[in-house]
């Protein structure tokens, strides 16, 4: 496993606190089947279950118990069956074997899910949350993904992005109103989507750039579908934008386009998907 960036809380994991412009390896750790990066720290989950994180730790995202930082990995005590892994902003959460969610770290809006607004250093409990087949770590909130195709989600909500039609944040898990048919969720910094067994992509949240591709610009608190998109396969959050794949390969983006971070070759941008440029 190899890291690079900005290192300055040690998030790159190779000892030291300086930027690297290459991947640099980040020593001994071996066997690794997932990555995720929070706003300054690091995770790695290994094919045995257990869960290895670094970097900033003052909200406790390292899950070790401590709130001090760590420029190399280090195990979370007690997390041995994790089967997925995803850090927010500064706190992290795992999906266990069992489907029991766990999250860790800042929860000053209750974005851990354990009912409180206490920051935890080692791994909580999700409130009433045994049945995860997916979850996704935000800015202060969380989305998980229920066995029945119902999405929850817990924590900030100012901008909808909780899903449950109101902008009051919840300290445990909270129905999306009107989705039981989702087959992935993905969160960005305050907006989220979820994929539909039809192939429909449904999108919720702050809406400030266009990122729900709803055509507007509106804000919603509860899922409105992406215009003309009814044949996903995949589709990822992002910051302030979103993508999906479609059934034929085809990728389309919409939102924010600053960077050009949609591909379709323009810095313009849409709140409808627009198709990425092939390579």
């Amino acid at each position: 496993m190899a890291c690079w960036g900005y290192n300055h809380y040690g998030q790159l994991g190779d000892g030291g606190t300086t930027r690297r412009y290459s991947p640099t390896p980040v020593p001994g750790l071996t066997d690794v089947v997932e990555i995720t990066a929070g706003s300054s720290h690091t995770c790695a989950r290994q094919s045995t279950g257990q869960v290895l994180c670094w970097g900033a730790n003052m909200s406790g995202q390292l899950g070790d118990g401590t709130t001090t930082e760590w420029h190399t990995p280090h195990a979370l005590p007690g997390l041995t069956d994790a089967v997925a892994i995803d850090a927010g902003d500064s706190h992290t959460c795992a999906r266990r074997g069992s489907g029991q969610v766990v999250c860790w770290g800042a929860n000053r809006n209750g974005g851990l899910g354990d009912g409180t607004t206490t920051q935890r250093q080692a791994p909580t409990a999700v409130t009433g949350l045994t049945d995860a087949i997916g979850i996704g770590a935000a800015r202060d909130y969380t989305c998980a993904l229920r066995t029945t195709g119902e999405v929850v989600c817990w924590g900030y909500n100012t901008y909808g992005q909780l899903g449950d039609g109101s902008t009051m944040e919840h300290h445990v898990p909270m129905p999306v109103a009107g989705l039981t048919d989702a087959i992935t969720v993905s969160t960005g910094t305050y907006h989220a989507c979820a994929l539909r067994v039809t192939g429909q992509v449904a999108c919720w949240g702050y809406n400030f750039v266009g990122q729900l591709g709803d055509g507007t610009t509106t804000d919603a608190s509860t899922p409105v579908a992406v215009v003309g998109l009814t044949d996903a396969v995949e589709v990822r959050a992002g910051g302030t934008h979103s993508c999906a794949r479609r059934a034929s390969g085809q990728i389309v983006c919409w939102g924010s386009n600053r960077d050009g971070e949609l591909g379709d070759g323009t810095t313009t941008s849409s709140s409808i998907p627009v198709d990425v440029t092939p390579l």
